[in-house]
């Protein structure tokens, strides 16, 4: 996971379908003012109108476990905080995201009763609350925010296999790229190993947090 920013509603390429949902969002809480019955086919169109723009705000990755969406699965929209039991919030652009299958699967309908809810990539700052020891993740162990870290990571089953699998081949890349740096002879070299380094962490790239924390500890170049 990674900080992410909600986008502008004046966005020039996303913000009429963000207004757009504002307006429907005003509409759906005045029909749960009335009693009406919302259907979920309708809903469902409505998320669809600012998928692309929750994309863009996620770099096409999963806002939970970085995973780069792939062209044989289009993802889901998310509610950071689940509309079975946050209706007002059904529609509410700011309470949306973009996610895997998996996460949003695995994620449901849980919500705790005891106000600390999973770390927010949009709030919480996830490199503070977050960190791997080899391929696995886990919680800072400080304060009452590792109940939300911890939560997140349990219950979104963020170690599982196949991240697992992932994280060890993308340590075996980023050992390749510290090598290269370190060993190099010429300047032009080590620039060109540290323009590979910094590229490896930018937010569009899968696991950047994982690359950036193992840089960081290697003590090399971080962005």
């Amino acid at each position: 996971m990674i900080k992410l920013q909600k986008l502008d509603r004046n966005h020039p390429i996303h913000g009429p379908a963000i207004k757009k949902l504002q307006r429907f969002h005003e509409q759906h809480l005045e029909a749960i003012t009335r009693g009406d019955e919302i259907e979920a086919n309708r809903l469902a169109e409505r998320y669809r109108t600012v998928k692309a723009a929750l994309m863009a705000e996620t770099h096409n990755k999963c806002a939970y476990c970085e995973t780069k969406v792939q062209e044989s699965y289009a993802g889901d929209v998310e509610h950071m905080r689940p509309k079975s039991r946050n209706q007002q919030r059904a529609l509410d652009y700011d309470n949306l995201t973009f996610a895997c299958s998996w996460c949003n699967t695995k994620k449901g309908h849980i919500e705790y009763d005891d106000g600390l809810h999973y770390l927010d990539p949009y709030i919480d700052e996830p490199k503070d609350r977050l960190r791997f020891f080899g391929p696995m993740l886990k919680p800072v162990n400080v304060g009452p925010e590792v109940i939300r870290a911890k939560r997140l990571i349990d219950d979104l089953d963020l170690n599982r296999t196949a991240l697992l699998e992932r994280r060890v081949r993308r340590y075996e890349d980023l050992e390749n790229l510290e090598g290269a740096y370190r060993d190099a002879k010429m300047q032009a070299i080590r620039d060109f190993a540290e323009e590979k380094i910094l590229a490896a962490q930018t937010d569009d790239r899968v696991d950047a947090l994982f690359a950036r924390q193992f840089f960081r500890t290697a003590g090399m170049p971080t962005c």
